[in-house]
């Protein structure tokens, strides 16, 4: 039996074949390159927890909601606002409108659902959600 599961993963090897289980026996191993750990390279994410994606023309910035990483973009909304959407889960999407002077230190923002937030920056800027849960979202220009 080990004898046949050698000659097996030697023809797999001949034949260009990975095997997709790998075999723990000794005899399987002896005289073989092949390796025996599974190739889980395809199904690993390629990020790490918390590391946005790169980001692509449909989604020019990388963003950050909470400890959440991901990729976004911009676009104008009404009242000299912009509506934020993002790329990641099920694609949360942001309209903000400012209800404070214009400054790029802690600008008063409010959401459609009437949270208010302070934005700080320009290009790359953060929202701080003022009370309710302390949200924010960083957002990187390239």
């Amino acid at each position: 039996m080990k004898t046949s599961a050698f000659l097996l993963s030697s023809a797999l090897l001949l034949a260009g074949c990975t095997q997709t289980k790998p075999d723990t026996t000794a005899a399987s191993t002896a005289g073989s390159t092949q390796s025996t750990t599974p190739n889980t390279a395809a199904t690993e994410p390629t990020a790490d927890k918390g590391t946005a994606e790169k980001s692509t023309d449909q989604w020019p910035l990388t963003c950050q909601l909470n400890e959440v990483a991901s990729t976004c973009r911009t676009e104008p909304a009404a009242n000299d606002g912009f509506t934020l959407f993002f790329s990641h889960a099920e694609g949360p999407v942001y309209t903000f409108t400012p209800v404070g002077p214009a400054t790029t230190d802690k600008r008063e923002m409010v959401d459609s659902t009437g949270t208010r937030w302070l934005m700080s920056g320009h290009r790359s800027f953060e929202l701080e959600e003022v009370g309710g849960f302390g949200n924010r979202i960083s957002v990187s220009a390239p």
